[in-house]
């Protein structure tokens, strides 16, 4: 059962007002409470998304990282198993003769910070564990101790054999026994995360969120504390907010493409009632939204062909328009507070000029509604990615590049120095996205903000050197150059300068892209790859970037 279930929290919505019992706002007091005063870096950072593979693992109960149900059948191939049929929560009503429903809660991608689980449940009827999982002993029904081997690769599957469906099983837990003392004293996060995500200014929730490709559009199917795992519709706000006050961190919020107004209105007003008053609110809608890798770009286009009968940049003039009315209605709910609120447009960082469809939106100006960066949006947003062309997209309209590259990989360094190089002022080929050019890109776009009185933050931001989904994602050889070169101390040196060069260059506050993420062919993501990589080039460069710096934007 949920932080919030356990406190018997029940939230209506009336005439837009929030009624919610005294327990919840007595937690959310709490967890203001208990943050540690500690020096803060002037940097945010972007969370990883919740998934039973990342050595994230940020919260206490492992089945809120859980993937959903695999329906199984007797005789049948994996995962084929039939319909199951669910709660509005997720939880298994019932099962077909026959029929079973297998749930991956962990699967092992980086050692283990622990490996023997207690877990719980509700109801009545029969589970079992398999792949690397397996009981150690019942203390009672309802109630079992776990042990998860370290098999890299190897998935902790919990079973459910039978379950009745006059009290089915439900609010099953997973919890490390280590924790489980601070678990039955309320604690919903891992106390080895939040040593590592409490010294970042601002914590960004796009993939905690479930942005890209999201389905949610009214209030009613957002995601809930009691859904069976956070990984089904996305991590709920009230976990959101409950973390950014337990660490005093600024929020980022990105708001689904398809939330309708009323949907809008209810997330700011829960946050308006249980957020830090002294905290910054970022509100950014949805996330690169030009980038037609996603839903969410094909969306806008769709609805602004519907609005203006028109395409071109228009998918642009519609994605201002929508962060311009969202930015009102937070801030009319914000009113007399509004100051606290940063409503962020995102540009794309490489299309120079195209940011002027979104800033001025002219066919939404001739309705009658003036250009949207005069309706309440505060900053536009980039990305501050370096590559030096060392990633799959090197190749894409010039292939003889990975060529070049290749023959590095025989040096005695296995082509460190000369991909730091590259990656610093593009020296061996031309390319736009070294350091060099990366500073430039800031300087522009930093004066695009000053000239319509707004500041310059980055979204995103970090090294970009993996594959990109090119041939070469699955080139041994390259795989292995991009996973050295992410671990080198040119890494170190190359973190470092970006955060520098950002600051220097008119850039406000900075997202690092992640807190942590495992090494492989599809990326180096994160600043550190497990909980215990404190090693990491990153995070070093990242902290002594940070030593003894205030933050330096207007509003910090």
């Amino acid at each position: 059962m949920t932080e919030f279930v356990r406190l018997g929290c029940v939230m209506i919505m009336r005439d837009l007002k929030v009624v919610c019992l005294a327990s919840l706002l007595l937690y959310m007091s709490m967890t203001a409470a208990y943050a540690v005063d500690l020096e803060k870096y002037p940097l945010g950072i972007n969370l990883n998304g919740i998934a039973d593979w990342s050595p994230e693992m940020p919260f206490l109960d492992l089945m809120k990282q859980a993937r959903p149900w695999i329906p199984q059948r007797r005789n049948r191939p994996w995962g084929k198993g039939g319909m199951l049929i669910l709660d509005e929560h997720g939880w298994v009503r019932t099962l077909e003769p026959r029929q079973w429903a297998d749930l991956i809660f962990l699967t092992v991608k980086q050692p283990l910070p622990f490996t023997e689980f207690v877990v719980r449940y509700d109801g009545k009827g029969k589970i079992d564990y398999a792949g690397i999982a397996r009981r150690i002993r019942r203390i009672r029904t309802g109630e079992d101790i776990v042990r998860v081997s370290q098999k890299i690769n190897g998935h902790a599957i919990l079973r459910l054999l039978k379950t009745n469906p006059e009290d089915p099983v439900r609010n099953i837990r997973i919890i490390p026994i280590k924790y489980l003392s601070e678990y039955e004293k309320g604690e919903v996060f891992n106390p080895l995360w939040l040593k590592y995500v409490q010294r970042f200014r601002a914590i960004r929730f796009m993939d905690w969120m479930g942005t890209n490709g999201s389905d949610q559009d009214a209030w009613s199917r957002r995601p809930r504390p009691d859904d069976y795992t956070w990984q089904w519709r996305g991590v709920p706000l009230e976990i959101l907010v409950s973390l950014a006050n337990r660490i005093h961190a600024d929020p980022w919020f990105n708001m689904p493409h398809k939330a309708n107004d009323d949907y809008i209105r209810n997330m700011a007003l829960l946050v308006r009632t249980n957020l830090n008053k002294e905290s910054t609110i970022y509100v950014e809608h949805s996330n690169e939204v030009w980038n037609w890798r996603f839903k969410q770009a094909h969306y806008a286009k769709e609805q602004a062909k519907s609005r203006w009968g028109r395409e071109g940049n228009h998918w642009m003039q519609w994605h201002g328009m929508r962060t311009a009315t969202l930015c009102q209605i937070w801030k009319k709910i914000f009113s007399g507070e509004d100051s606290r609120i940063q409503c962020v447009l995102g540009i794309h960082p490489g299309w120079r000029g195209l940011e002027k469809a979104a800033l001025e939106c002219p066919s939404w100006d001739k309705e009658g509604n003036g250009p949207c960066y005069r309706n309440g949006i505060d900053a536009i947003a980039i990305t501050g990615y370096f590559t030096g062309c060392l990633d799959g997209n090197a190749g894409w309209k010039r292939p003889a590049r990975y060529e070049t590259i290749r023959k590095w990989f025989a040096e005695p360094d296995g082509g460190m120095k000369k991909a730091f190089e590259q990656a610093l002022d593009g020296r061996h080929f031309g390319c736009e996205r070294t350091l060099k050019g990366v500073a430039d890109t800031i300087s522009y776009f930093a004066a695009i903000a000053k000239s319509y009185g707004m500041s310059l933050l980055a979204y995103e931001g970090g090294q970009h050197v993996t594959g990109n989904g090119s041939k070469i994602q699955d080139d041994p050889a390259f795989i292995h150059f991009h996973l050295q070169f992410n671990r080198s101390e040119y890494m170190y040196t190359l973190t470092r300068k970006i955060l520098e060069l950002w600051k220097e260059n008119g850039g406000g506050l900075f997202m690092y892209y992640n807190d942590i993420y495992p090494a492989s062919k599809w990326g180096s993501w994160g600043a550190m790859d497990n909980l215990q990589d404190t090693g990491s080039p990153k995070i070093r460069a990242i902290r002594d970037f940070s030593k003894g710096r205030e933050c330096w934007w207007d509003g910090c």
